[in-house]
């Protein structure tokens, strides 16, 4: 049997996709592991409606409602290569199967590259975070702690202080405030630690502390961090997909019009193809992404150009 689509990835934008498409009685496959890039949060925040819900939560309530569209299927495997041309792919499967389908979504989303600190992976969306809108709220007014590069600082700090005036620059002994830097810290009245960073501690549920190499410590509601971040993108490689780059996060996948890749007949939408990392984006370019291929799947329906 040929699908109309393979979706790999089962986040907000590959179930936003199979939704719309499975609505469109298109036959689609939807690939999800299960390993959601928020997984590690209490909750999924910014999505009117289910603002505060669990990230599994989501996405169960998300597969649930795919389940009326008889034409979408659920899968567990993991895709492991992409081969094929529009009209024709073939997805293999890690378990030795293969899919054949007209069309290939990719939202599998990117990978955030923690800092080598102990301590921190333990506490990775437990008190240890990066974006303030996601987790902002909840910590607002408490004692703040930045790690960022050098040249993201004043960016951070500026965005950061909205939550909490109580913030503290770290530099983890890697670099040293030039006298410009310096006197715009000052002029904000942000506080700089400038020791190497021995551990992150907390209680088990969230970290309340950080503990330098020279035995000094600083509590904390709150660490920000800046992490570098790694688009999960061999699948597109490999199907010759550009890439580009923005900011911190390397290889996106670039896309023309909703959600077409430079690949005819493959997308990519979520977080692997926009530097803007919202449920509530991933959701809509998901959903862009589907009407994109709708309208090629038709052209094909119908030999029209």
């Amino acid at each position: 049997m040929t699908h109309d689509a393979v979706i790999i990835g089962g986040g907000p934008a590959g179930l936003s996709a199979a939704l719309l498409l499975g609505r469109g009685r298109r036959s689609v496959v939807l690939l999800d592991t299960g390993e959601g890039r928020n997984a590690p949060s209490d909750a999924s925040h910014s999505f009117f409606t289910r603002d505060g819900t669990p990230p599994a939560e989501l996405r169960r309530i998300g597969q649930e409602q795919l389940r009326p569209y008889e034409s979408v299927s659920v899968r567990p495997e993991r895709a492991v290569a992409v081969t094929g041309e529009v009209g024709q792919f073939r997805v293999t499967l890690d378990n030795g199967d293969s899919l054949e389908s007209r069309t290939v979504f990719l939202a599998t989303g990117v990978r955030d590259i923690l800092p080598q600190i102990p301590g921190v992976d333990r506490y990775w969306g437990k008190g240890v975070f990066q974006c303030p809108f996601c987790d902002g709220w909840e910590h607002r007014d408490q004692p703040m702690a930045l790690l960022a590069p050098p040249e993201m600082v004043l960016e951070s700090v500026h965005l950061y202080r909205t939550w909490s005036a109580n913030l503290t620059v770290l530099t983890n002994g890697a670099w040293e405030l030039d006298r410009e830097l310096t006197a715009r810290l000052a002029s904000l009245d942000i506080g700089v630690i400038a020791d190497p960073i021995d551990r992150v501690e907390g209680n088990g549920a969230h970290a309340n502390r950080i503990v330098f190499r020279t035995g000094r410590e600083q509590p904390i509601g709150v660490l920000w961090i800046r992490p570098q971040q790694q688009a999960r993108t061999s699948l597109a490689i490999e199907l010759g997909c550009e890439l580009y780059e923005a900011g911190l996060i390397a290889g996106l996948v670039k896309v023309e019009g909703p959600g077409q890749t430079t690949i005819p007949g493959v997308y990519a939408a979520g977080d692997i193809a926009s530097p803007m990392h919202q449920v509530s984006l991933a959701v809509a370019s998901g959903t862009a992404a589907a009407l994109g291929a709708t309208r090629l799947l038709i052209q094909m329906d119908n030999a029209l150009e």
